[in-house]
């Protein structure tokens, strides 16, 4: 239930937010009389429509409510001012971790191949640990000999 009152919550400020978008965008359109803001009214919720109509339809209404939309606006657009330098930062910002993201990729490739050459080193510290302990000579070249070969594999 507490997901579902989440999701319920989220979704309408995202409605919210969309329709106070349209609402603006709707403004602007009409205010210039650009043949956009029929489609922009039409994708605003059905609730916001119908109020808009009544509002309009009744011009005493549109008037007292102009100077209250006029600071509405003001304070949408100062929204939208904020959110697109977010957005930049944000962008900036991103920029910036990819390039720290790749440091420490290459960073990390070359911990990964020290690592790897620590191994074959201690595998030839453990040939010529073995060929030390035992007494056959064939066996003794065998495990020196590896060890000497891998050695300078990881040497060159």
């Amino acid at each position: 239930m507490y997901l579902q009152y989440l999701n319920d919550y989220t979704s309408e400020d995202l409605r919210n937010l969309k329709d106070d978008m349209l609402y603006l965008q709707w403004k602007q359109f009409s205010a210039s009389g650009d043949e956009d803001a029929d489609y922009v009214f039409g994708r605003l919720s059905p609730e916001i429509q119908v109020d808009l109509n009544k509002s309009i339809e009744s011009d005493g209404a549109e008037t007292s409510n102009q100077a209250v939309m006029t600071e509405e606006e003001k304070v949408w657009e100062q929204r939208m001012v904020e959110l697109d330098q977010s957005f930049e930062d944000s962008q900036v910002l991103y920029d910036d971790a990819q390039a720290e993201m790749q440091k420490g990729e290459e960073a990390n490739d070359w911990g990964d191949r020290f690592t790897f050459s620590t191994v074959l080193f201690t595998v030839v510290l453990f040939l010529a640990g073995i060929s030390t302990t035992t007494e056959k000579v064939i066996i003794k070249t065998i495990y020196t000999g590896g060890a000497f070969i891998l050695f300078v594999l990881l040497t060159s």
